[in-house]
């Protein structure tokens, strides 16, 4: 009887040893999965403080540039670089404001971003296209 008492004590503490085990790997396994996902974000944080410090000098350059046109074609030409301003603005503000998106979350945020800075980027192209032709 003793023999059955001490064996069950015996498998009971390695039971419970391996679940604490298993335990340890699981938490070690979500900490590599927060750092990879902290890497991600700096990653693309990075990426977009770059494109919209780019798309910041080009918006300078087309305010900055001297128009050979009317007043009247000026006024909305100012108008248009101004709303992109904002906009490029409204971008630098989210992206700051990130800071702890939910895992379920970040994609479609991160998608939804590049989505509108690349609109924005093609909007600038666009603006220095009409910037040339208000000029000729």
């Amino acid at each position: 009887m003793m023999k059955i008492f001490l064996i069950q004590i015996i498998m009971f503490v390695s039971l419970s040893l391996f679940a604490q085990q298993n335990n340890i790997t699981k938490n070690q396994k979500s900490l590599c999965q927060t750092k990879t996902d902290s890497a991600d974000y700096e990653i693309f944080k990075k990426t977009a403080e770059e494109k919209i410090k780019s798309n910041q000098q080009k918006i300078n350059l087309l305010r900055d540039k001297k128009l050979n046109a009317s007043v009247k074609a000026i006024k909305k030409f100012n108008k248009k670089i101004k709303t992109l301003d904002e906009k490029n603005s409204e971008l630098q503000k989210r992206i700051s404001q990130c800071t702890n998106v939910k895992p379920s979350v970040w994609t479609s945020f991160k998608n939804r971003f590049m989505r509108d800075i690349k609109k924005l980027g093609e909007a600038l192209d666009d603006m220095a296209v009409d910037q040339y032709e208000i000029s000729q």
